[in-house]
């Protein structure tokens, strides 16, 4: 017994001597700690409530990665108070427990579990947070997952990573499935974690999909009513938009691993031209889009994307539309 406690403590003492000399030859690793956030009912899984998708909705979940099936958005932070994150992060995934759910059905519906965001800190060794990340470096900052096991159920709808760096900077990555926000409203959900976070009073965004539902044509006639209305030519008929959603989704379902495998590796699949605004371009767009005298139910407070977002359509507008429209 003496002897093998002898030899437990030698090997353990010249593996703390070779970890050692590792982090002198190859610098010390970046620590990191991963819990899941998750909203404060407790929901048991076979009695969670379901909520089916919208068809364009569980179509992104087929998609591969490189479609933004999983897009990542990141953040610089001056500061970041890791707890107060935590905290109204759980708070936002109470008022929108969708969140916090689970695919089920093949990405048909989400269960309601309540099984929460996993999100990531790491403590960096680096002395500050970039001020800008470029789209071929988003795999060292952020936490993508493969569709088909976000489809299965077995990996999140969104996760959150934070990168704090020497001087209290930080980079907050935030990934979240396309079935659950696009764009806009991915930016609604932070504005409203954001709000959550300062201790101010918010609404949280609507997820009605129901009220979503009732807005959209609900007969094949007034499909083709509105297609001809709106774009001047008849839309597919239902079994073409059958035929043709099933021959997609059984080539996503071939295809689609090797791609995100692709993409997972080095980000393969992205080619953009990118526009970098100065701070003080920024803040004169944001100026411009600010209301000086704020109508009755307008708060007068404009984010930076949505002044940068009017500010691309005025432009497009001007570019794209006749002379007259303008």
């Amino acid at each position: 017994t003496h002897g093998s406690s002898f030899l437990g403590f030698c090997t353990s003492h010249l593996l703390c001597e070779m970890s050692l000399c590792l982090e002198g030859i190859i610098g010390r690793a970046n620590a990191e700690c991963t819990e899941m956030i998750k909203p404060k009912q407790d929901i048991l899984s076979e009695h969670a409530e379901l909520v089916e998708l919208l068809r364009g909705e569980a179509w992104f979940a087929e998609m591969p990665l490189p479609y933004a099936t999983y897009p990542a958005i990141a953040l610089r932070l001056p500061h970041a108070n890791v707890q107060v994150l935590k905290r109204s992060l759980a708070r936002a995934l109470e008022a929108l427990p969708i969140v916090a759910g689970r695919c089920r059905q093949g990405g048909k519906v989400v269960a309601l579990t309540g099984d929460g965001v996993p999100f990531t800190v790491v403590e960096s060794s680096a002395a500050s947070a970039p001020e800008i990340i470029e789209e071929s470096k988003l795999l060292e900052y952020a936490h993508f997952v493969r569709p088909g096991a976000l489809r299965e159920g077995r990996e999140p709808l969104m996760t959150v990573r934070l990168i704090k760096y020497m001087d209290g900077s930080a980079i907050l990555t935030m990934c979240r499935s396309h079935s659950l926000f696009d764009g806009t409203s991915a930016w609604q959900f932070l504005s409203f974690w954001s709000s959550l976070a300062r201790g101010e009073a918010a609404k949280p965004p609507r997820s009605d999909r129901q009220l979503v539902r009732s807005l959209l044509p609900s007969s094949e006639e007034q499909v083709q009513e509105l297609s001809q209305k709106v774009l001047g030519r008849p839309s597919l008929s239902t079994w073409q938009n059958w035929a043709l959603y099933h021959t997609m989704k059984i080539a996503m379902r071939v295809t689609g691993p090797c791609i995100d495998t692709l993409f997972l590796h080095n980000l393969r699949g992205l080619s953009r031209h990118k526009v970098f605004f100065s701070d003080d371009e920024v803040a004169a767009i944001k100026a411009a889009a600010t209301p000086t005298a704020p109508c009755a139910g307008q708060d007068g407070w404009v984010t930076t994307q949505e002044a940068l977002t009017a500010y691309l359509l005025q432009v497009l507008g001007r570019h794209l539309l006749p002379a007259k429209s303008a």
